[in-house]
């Protein structure tokens, strides 16, 4: 094949390399980078310095939270009463997450979490009440997330073929929450009963039981210590730190721009390598095409403006794409997704699309200036001397 067939299409993998890697860079840290700020946020709407849940559940309630799994309800109901007495402990309340079937009419939204709170013991939701709802939430009446809305041409959301009112909505946070709906212990056994004849299957309410506690400690509380109490005072239960609750999905947003900043340095091992190997061969001919004894010319660098184009077009795509669709991709991951965390910038696009722009016009008029002083000397005249 010619030479001046096969430069073109190394032109090309040059910069289509660095706009897959670059654009799978960019992508993947914003991903992280708006995981981190949904869990930083779901941390925050916890209110909470311990939560306690069943020995052994703590990863299932906190993919319910996160992702909206389902949550076994193992706790015995009357563990939020011993756990507020326990010395140290300012407040704890009792939360009860249920799920609406994924199939069938009687739910507006198919799948959706539900949680049912103590109104006497809350605060968690007690901030927002306080603000927006001072009378409180009354009963048949529910909290949305920030993605809970009412069907459209509806004016009551549909809950196991019972009617809610929307009451208003709670802040993002990029988590399942989101998407979930809030509702008093006493409108929950209110939906049991109304389900039963309404749903298929009813909606069954616990009545001895429940999934988490959530525990807000004293100024001069210590941590271990209640912890300690509270796993001598609630059999087969176990509490751990609100952040600790996330940390699983923290450590696999890490790990997963970790893996990728390795793929990065391989890929730049790799690309060094070439370009030195590449700039060898480069010299050896351009110095065959000048003549022994004359000065060499000096190309630009064309590796690095064809990188340096193909990375800034990378980068403007992989910014919109995770725009679009960052919560399917999110989801596929098993990580949360918060849509602000994401920079919507137009300068931040704008100048990594002119990057993708100017780049390679400087590298063609580099292209253009160096061929023509190859042409000028070509070396096989040289060798006919």
């Amino acid at each position: 094949m010619p030479v001046h067939a096969v430069r073109p299409l190394r032109r090309w993998l040059v910069f289509l390399s660095a706009l897959v890697l670059a654009g799978l860079a960019t992508a993947t840290s914003l991903v992280a980078r708006s995981a981190d700020a949904s869990l930083r946020l779901a941390q925050g709407w916890l209110n909470a310095d311990l939560v306690v849940v069943p020995a052994g559940c703590a990863e299932s309630v906190a993919r319910g939270l996160v992702l909206g799994e389902p949550v076994p309800a193992h706790l015995p109901y009357d563990s939020a009463q011993r756990i507020a007495a326990i010395p140290g402990v300012a407040a704890a309340s009792a939360q009860l997450y249920l799920r609406c079937p994924l199939r069938g009419a009687s739910c507006a939204v198919p799948g959706q979490f539900l949680v049912a709170y103590d109104p006497a013991t809350d605060f968690t939701l007690r901030p927002f009440l306080e603000r927006s709802l001072p009378q409180g939430l009354a009963p048949g009446s529910a909290l949305g997330g920030s993605a809970a809305t009412l069907p459209r041409g509806e004016e009551m959301i549909l809950v196991y073929g019972c009617p809610l009112r929307l009451a208003g909505s709670l802040p993002a946070t990029g988590t399942n929450l989101d998407r979930a709906l809030f509702f008093t212990l006493e409108t929950a056994h209110q939906v049991a009963a109304a389900s039963f004849g309404a749903a298929d299957p009813p909606l069954r309410v616990p009545l001895a039981d429940t999934s988490s506690v959530l525990v807000r400690l004293r100024p001069d509380g210590d941590p271990r210590a209640v912890t300690e109490e509270v796993e001598r005072q609630v059999p087969g239960a176990t509490a751990a730190p609100a952040g600790a609750l996330l940390a699983g999905f923290r450590a696999q947003a890490d790990g997963l721009q970790q893996g990728m900043l390795a793929a990065l340095g391989v890929a730049a091992a790799l690309w060094g390598a070439c370009a030195a190997l590449r700039r060898t061969v480069a010299g050896s001919r351009r110095s065959l095409d000048a003549g022994i004894g004359a000065p060499v010319p000096l190309r630009p660098g064309e590796e690095s403006v064809e990188a340096l184009g193909g990375a800034g077009l990378g980068a403007a795509l992989a910014c919109v794409a995770v725009r679009v669709w960052g919560v399917s991709l999110s989801a596929r991951l098993g990580l949360p997704f918060l849509p602000s965390a994401v920079p919507a910038s137009v300068a931040v696009v704008g100048l990594a699309l002119a990057l993708a722009a100017l780049a390679p016009a400087a590298g063609m008029a580099g292209w253009r200036r160096a061929g023509a002083l190859t042409r000028a000397a070509p070396a096989h005249r040289l060798l006919q001397r």
